[in-house]
């Protein structure tokens, strides 16, 4: 085996555009045009971005209703991950947990709706939401009948 053609195109052969090792000049003017880039920020960009917030802005009520839910779907999933770990609790006795778990979805979808959808509060929603959603689905197609 021919070690040198192993290195053919790297470590400083001409045209390969790749540098000799110990030579990071290329390097060093990337990272400091990125540095520069990022200690200097838009000021335009910011503005837009604020703007974009003050726009969006949902309700006090309207989140504590929504973060308060989503605990409590949370509290819900927390319960139902116990009984299943109970094995002697049988498939139809976690029916009340699956009742309520989708009754908890639709609650998050009807504030969901609400929410703008730049908001990082309707994220929380939609995946407290469809964590819910997949554990009732699980449950009806019969992942879990024994």
């Amino acid at each position: 085996m021919n070690v040198n053609r192993i290195g053919n195109g790297v470590n400083g052969v001409p045209g390969s555009g790749v540098t000799r090792p110990g030579d990071n000049s290329g390097f060093r003017a990337l990272l400091e045009s990125r540095m520069r880039s990022v200690s200097e920020p838009d000021p335009a960009a910011a503005l837009a971005g604020a703007s974009a917030v003050s726009a969006a802005a949902v309700d006090p009520s309207l989140r504590l209703a929504a973060l308060d839910l989503s605990e409590r779907a949370i509290g819900e999933l927390e319960n139902y991950q116990k009984a299943l770990g109970n094995l002697d609790i049988k498939s139809k006795d976690l029916e009340p947990f699956i009742t309520a778990l989708e009754e908890r979805v639709l609650g998050l979808l009807e504030l969901r709706e609400q929410i703008p959808a730049g908001d990082s509060l309707a994220a929380v929603l939609d995946r407290v939401s469809t964590a819910c959603y997949l554990e009732t689905v699980k449950y009806r197609r019969g992942d879990f009948s024994v």
